[in-house]
């Protein structure tokens, strides 16, 4: 772990000490994205194996989308502002980015389940 992007303080068990940053205990960002991509993977597994004609139709696409930049808007609220304008921002950058990509997933998501019935 190169210390950048670190997560917000806490007291959780599983909290790790960043010591480039400081000696606090702070949320692993990094690995709550490794395991909701881990979880990803076997989500879109079994639902190709129970839904194999949905390849080609843009659904799994949109699953794609959808459960990675809704995991990265949830995972962003553990993490600290990386620039001091999001300071006092309900949602910050990272998060509105995200928006427009789960919007997005969802609409190929709709698209492709129509498709191939």
């Amino acid at each position: 772990m190169n210390s950048e992007i670190i997560g917000r303080p806490t007291d959780l068990p599983w909290a790790f000490i960043f010591e480039r940053v400081d000696q606090l205990h702070h949320h692993p960002g990094q690995l709550y994205e490794a395991l909701c991509y881990a979880c990803f993977f076997f989500i879109g597994w079994m639902l190709y194996r129970r839904h194999p004609r949905k390849v080609g139709t843009g659904f799994f696409f949109g699953l794609c989308l959808f459960m990675i930049f809704t995991s990265r808007i949830l995972i962003e609220y553990t993490k600290e502002n990386q620039v001091d304008f999001e300071n006092g921002m309900f949602l910050n950058m990272g998060q509105l980015l995200s928006i427009p990509f789960v919007l997005l997933g969802l609409r190929c998501m709709r698209r492709g389940w129509k498709q191939r019935d």
